[in-house]
């Protein structure tokens, strides 16, 4: 749900101009749409109203710690602790038993939208998946997303 002053990030078609990955700023929601005051991208500096679909929130650090600090509070050894014990793994598999990363889906998700974005206007595959229908193209751009960022940030 969009409230006023959310900052979001367009994630639509962009039929009317707009660009995966836009920043901007909820002016005001309702009824399924927003006016966006646009930071970014082409429409930067305008205001245009918006499908709520079409509009992802950002969320802000303040919020993510806020969501952070309800699942307790971190002692500033016990990353200390799990690194000597466990290297880089064990600090996170800490910080995700105390339910600290809540906010990584989102963030995970925030990429593969924008890689997904830069993958569809790839040439080749926007040859591909306009011999497919709608959802079997949706469907190649978001496998082929995921495995590039799986491949770019795979750990050996």
């Amino acid at each position: 749900m969009l409230r006023d002053g959310d900052e979001v990030y367009y994630s639509g078609d962009g039929q009317h101009g707009g660009q995966v990955g836009d920043v901007g700023r909820v002016l005001s929601a309702g009824g399924g749409a927003a006016h966006v005051k646009w930071a970014s991208g082409g429409r930067a500096g305008l205001v245009s109203l918006e499908d709520a679909d079409d509009l992802e929130p950002r969320r802000t650090v303040a919020a993510l710690l806020e969501d952070s600090i309800e699942f307790g509070d971190l002692r500033v050894e016990a990353a200390r602790e799990a690194y000597d014990e466990q290297g880089a793994h064990g600090v996170l598999a800490m910080l995700a038993e105390r339910g600290h990363l809540m906010s990584f889906a989102e963030i995970a998700e925030e990429a593969l939208t924008l890689v997904a974005a830069r993958v569809r206007r790839d040439p080749s595959v926007r040859e591909a998946i306009g011999q497919l229908d709608e959802d079997e193209g949706d469907q190649v751009v978001r496998v082929a997303s995921a495995a590039l960022i799986y491949d770019a940030f795979s750990l050996e």
